[in-house]
């Protein structure tokens, strides 16, 4: 009876530690990401495009590199285009230099939001 009892609170304790566990994966840990990508806590695409072409910052999101290149647009000469149009601007965490420390799951993150966001602002820069 003592070996059932004790079998018990064992099970006890081992369920309510993945529980635990459980909710500490899913909830976001906003404290582990790295300095260079602390704005996309707070970054909505949308909502950023629409603060500033209001405010009629119309800069598309450029990578830092050997040349500029506005990032989510291939073609060379639609790039130019855009850059003379619209402006560019850079932001922090997405220049030429790749830190290894860093997980590359933010800088790909800040490069989906760069997409995104280049995309909706190429439409309200070339209707203004």
């Amino acid at each position: 009876m003592k070996r059932i009892c004790l079998m018990m609170v064992g099970l006890a304790f081992i369920l309510s530690g993945c529980n635990k566990s459980e909710q500490a994966a899913e909830t976001p840990m906003k404290e582990s990401i790295p300095a260079p990508f602390t704005w996309l806590m707070n970054a909505d695409a949308l909502a950023d495009v629409n603060a500033r072409s209001e405010q009629q910052d119309y800069r598309l999101i450029a990578l830092a590199n050997r040349g500029t290149t506005v990032i989510g647009v291939d073609d060379p000469a639609q790039q130019q285009r855009l850059k003379t149009a619209c402006g560019i601007r850079h932001v922090e965490g997405l220049g030429d230099t790749l830190d290894k420390r860093l997980d590359p799951k933010w800088r790909k993150q800040a490069l989906d939001y760069a997409k995104a966001f280049n995309q909706a602002m190429i439409t309200k820069c070339e209707s203004k």
